[in-house]
């Protein structure tokens, strides 16, 4: 403890500067002085972000130490508060690499951590035991016209390394512009691109063209994770199910889901009638209607048109009224005038008499 007491004076024998905050004020500029230089030298940006971040801390506290307490205020404020904080989405949007990924930390690292603490523990107890607070070197109080002459000392004095920061924070957005729009890995998916890769691929391994099947949409499932069937080739069709459900082997068959059509796709497989195909088409009954091949159309007893109302003639009907006034210039009781209704079948029975 005596030779630390007697350190201090060497190394500062003209300043007049009580020994607990020359010791925070050689802790403080080492810091700062190291962690400048990690950033200079650094190859990780996240690595540089961290000892910029400790650079500022220590300047905050140098300022703070010296009474100037607004410079610590906006050193903090606006260096360690909006400078970082760009640094940092600069990062964000860039990306980390996997070797800038956290790793577990080694012995040796921790084993300096821990005497590092303990070193610094010491020494500022060594400061709080010969400290008093009246006797810090302080600045002498501002007038009330200081920022007036900050402003003028800016203007007057220091315009170039004001410039020179004005112009690193310019550089600083142009940089965070230039990093977050990186060149493209693959060329503009344009529409005639997109023609052009289907077309080559059809010519080189014979791909479809056209948009892929979707998945099964049958009538008692429709789901993602069933297959479709090709209308070709009557299998189901592994392709329509999203390749992450394939790869999660979360696919299902289509005997899970729809037995009977996995049941049909068997038995036309094997040669007999199954969902589609020329057999299935004649398996399935005719539809019944005129001019449809198959069974007589059904009769229905549906009122028809009078020629005459046809012909444009009106006739009153004291029911319902005349037979313009009726719906399709039919009457109501027994179609217009009393004519029987007429069938579908009529006509080919007088022909047939």
């Amino acid at each position: 403890m005596n030779t630390l007491n007697a350190l201090v004076p060497a190394v500062l024998p003209l300043a007049k500067i009580p020994l607990g905050q020359a010791i925070f004020l050689a802790v403080a500029s080492g810091a700062a002085l190291v962690c400048g230089l990690s950033v200079a030298f650094s190859r990780r940006a996240v690595h540089a972000a961290v000892y910029m971040l400790g650079m500022m801390i220590s300047l905050a506290g140098i300022y703070f130490s010296l009474g100037a307490e607004f410079l610590g205020a906006v050193q903090i404020v606006v260096y360690t508060g909006a400078i970082m904080m760009m640094i940092l989405f600069v990062i964000m949007l860039v990306g980390v690499q996997s070797i800038d990924a956290p790793r577990e930390s080694e012995r040796v690292t921790v084993v300096a951590a821990v005497l590092m603490a303990v070193a610094l523990a010491i020494l500022a107890i060594v400061a709080a035991s010969h400290t008093t607070m009246n006797a810090l070197i302080k600045a002498p109080d501002n007038p009330a016209d200081n920022p007036v002459q900050i402003a003028g000392a800016i203007i007057n004095q220091y315009y170039f390394p004001m410039e020179m920061v004005a112009c690193l924070l310019i550089i600083a957005a142009v940089g965070a512009m230039t990093l977050t729009h990186s060149d493209a890995l693959l060329p503009r998916l344009t529409q005639r691109f997109v023609v052009e890769q289907r077309m080559k691929a059809y010519r080189d391994k014979g791909t479809l063209v056209g948009q892929q099947v979707p998945p099964g949409v049958y009538a008692q499932t429709n789901a993602l994770d069933v297959p479709a069937i090709n209308g070709e080739t009557q299998r189901p069709e592994e392709s329509s199910v999203p390749r992450v459900i394939r790869v999660r082997g979360e696919a299902r068959t289509l005997g899970e889901t729809s037995p009977w059509a996995a049941r049909a796709l068997a038995t036309e497989a094997s040669g007999g009638v199954g969902l589609h195909g020329v057999k299935a088409t004649h398996a399935v009954a005719r539809s019944q209607a005129w001019g449809m091949p198959g069974e007589d159309a059904p009769e229905i007893g549906q009122p028809l048109m009078n020629p005459e109302l046809a012909a444009g003639q009106t006739e009153a009907n004291p029911e319902l009224g005349s037979g313009a006034n009726s719906p399709n210039g039919v009457d109501g009781a027994n179609g217009a005038a009393g004519d029987p209704v007429k069938k579908p079948g009529d006509t080919k029975k007088g022909a047939q008499s």
